[in-house]
């Protein structure tokens, strides 16, 4: 028994010994792996410390490099700052240059304007002269002119007007002689009228310019000669109307130095027709171009006839009818109608 006693206490004792070498064991694991870990906790802490430093130093050294180049970039708009300022005073320079010069060449303008304001002036002033002198010269002319022809036109009034008179005072006288036959009165008349009356000039009228154009030489004598004796046979034939009529004569009407119009009035049984007389001077005197019966022209009336023939048939068409008017030889109208032909 005490063997067994003994035995268990060995074993008690063996067992106390293990168990305080397993917690001496486990209490040195633990110390070491406390060590460990806090070897690891150090280790990590000084990382951290060397991370955080490296982190200052990184920061540091950032933002030296940003404040560097910030540095950098402020200078670099400084300068471009100055650039701008200097083109800034050269622009400033240009543009007072260029004020300067238009200045200058406002200045320059305005006296040669001024200098050629007074050249044109003076040059004005010179043709002005010039031509005042000249206007004076042909005021002169003209006014000499105007006398010329106030007096020309002096000498027109009595001279066509007595022409006309003349030949009217003949044509009643012999109309008023009671010894003369009629036939003896138209031969007288044709006579008288043959002076004052402008055939020539009265023919040509009554074609117009265009037809008369297109007549030649012979055809012109011919019409003339037929236009001559049938207007004589127009108005003579109005003589055996005549019943001491009388004519009033008005102020003549100048139109020019050879042409005159002269109004007149004719009393006829109590009854009044207002008759012009056209005149126009030609190389063998006052000659009647035209008359006016209550404003109705004679030869206008004749052109209106003939101008007809000519426009629906030929030259010869009017000569052929003018040729058997005349042989017919019988009394017309008052007024020329185409029957007049």
């Amino acid at each position: 028994m005490r063997r067994i006693s003994c035995l268990l206490l060995s074993f008690f004792l063996l067992s106390q010994v293990a168990v305080a070498d397993v917690k001496s064991e486990v209490v040195e694991a633990a110390v070491v792996e406390v060590k460990s870990e806090a070897a690891e906790v150090e280790t990590e802490s000084a990382v951290t410390e060397v991370k955080s430093k490296v982190v200052e130093a990184v920061v540091v050294e950032v933002k030296s490099e940003v404040v560097e180049a910030a540095v950098v970039e402020v200078k670099s708009e400084a300068a471009e700052v100055e650039t701008e300022a200097a083109e800034v005073e050269t622009e400033a320079a240009e543009v007072e240059t260029e004020a300067a010069v238009t200045e200058v060449k406002s200045e320059v303008v305005e006296a040669v304007v001024v200098e050629v304001k007074s050249k044109v002036v003076e040059a004005v002033v010179v043709e002005v002269k010039s031509e005042a002198a000249e206007v004076k010269s042909e005021a002169a002319e003209v006014k000499a002119e105007v006398a010329e022809v106030k007096a020309e036109v002096a000498d027109v009034e009595p001279e066509a007007e007595e022409k006309l008179k003349t030949s009217v005072d003949k044509v009643f006288t012999v109309l008023s002689d009671k010894e003369l036959t009629m036939d003896q009165k138209k031969i007288k008349v044709v006579e008288i009228t043959s002076s004052v009356f402008g055939y020539p000039l009265m023919a040509k009228l009554s074609l117009g310019k265009k037809h008369w154009s297109q007549f030649n030489s012979k055809q012109r004598a011919e019409f003339t000669s037929l236009f001559t004796g049938l207007f004589q046979d127009f108005y003579v034939n109005k003589l055996d109307l005549f019943s001491d009529e009388k004519i009033i004569f008005k102020p003549p009407i100048i139109v020019s130095k050879k042409k005159v119009q002269i109004p007149t009035v004719l009393l006829s049984k109590e009854k009044k027709y207002s008759m012009r007389y056209k005149m126009s001077k030609t190389k063998n005197g006052w000659r009647i171009y035209d008359i006016e019966i209550e404003g109705v022209s004679l030869i206008h009336t004749y052109r209106s006839q003939y101008n007809h023939v000519l426009e629906n048939g030929k030259i010869e068409d009017l000569l052929t009818k003018m040729r058997e008017k005349k042989i017919e030889n019988v009394k017309v109208h008052d007024s020329p109608t185409e029957s007049d032909l």
